[in-house]
């Protein structure tokens, strides 16, 4: 039946001219040509995604807590840490700014991706002001630093390392006289984050 129909179908085409094959075969076949088209689309898409363009995998990650005196800190900051990383053609640093916005839509969507990165464990590490820290030590979302590999200094509460006088920071123009990085309870990355503490304080 199937090699009937194929026969009566190219028997029909050689009856036409070029036109009419075009306008028959669109008008038969348009949903066929539609389908075809959006997977070869869908499966380029994948090929490169995956093989040739991969994305970037997030190497190190940091909630930046606290007010920053420029809007693009964050950004220069994640930038000059891409020196820790393994591979910087595949891997990258992110920093990201949770600082109070007073939209209280803004500051609630803010809150939840937080709190969502904190128990899915994909934060390395907080930046925050004496204030911050306070906050987020009572709230006991803090990994002592002698869990980390090296030998950093440490706050009084032995919970935060004090970056006063990082010269990194100095060079990129961060205010560092209050600034304090500490480590999630859920942090995964130790060696990692043992790296970027030797970056900041460098």
């Amino acid at each position: 039946m199937i090699k009937t129909s194929f026969a009566a179908e190219k028997a029909k085409l050689k009856e036409m001219n070029f036109t009419e094959k075009r306008q028959y075969i669109w008008e038969y076949y348009k949903l066929h040509i539609i389908v075809i088209i959006l997977l070869l689309v869908l499966i380029g898409s994948v090929i490169n995604n995956v093989f040739i363009n991969p994305p970037k995998q997030t190497y190190f990650y940091i909630a930046w807590l606290t007010q920053h005196e420029m809007p693009n800190h964050p950004e220069i900051l994640a930038e000059s840490l891409t020196i820790i990383v393994e591979d910087p053609d595949r891997q990258i640093v992110l920093v990201s700014s949770y600082a109070i916005t007073n939209n209280p839509e803004l500051d609630i969507a803010l809150q939840s991706r937080f709190f969502a990165r904190l128990q899915s464990g994909d934060i390395d590490g907080y930046l925050l002001t004496e204030e911050a820290k306070n906050e987020i030590l009572e709230d006991e979302l803090v990994l002592p630093v002698h869990y980390i590999p090296g030998d950093f200094p440490t706050d009084s509460s032995g919970l935060a390392v004090p970056l006063n006088g990082s010269a990194l920071l100095a060079e990129l123009g961060i205010r560092s006289d209050n600034l304090y990085f500490a480590v999630p309870v859920s942090a995964q990355n130790l060696d990692r984050i043992a790296k970027a503490l030797e970056a900041l304080l460098s």
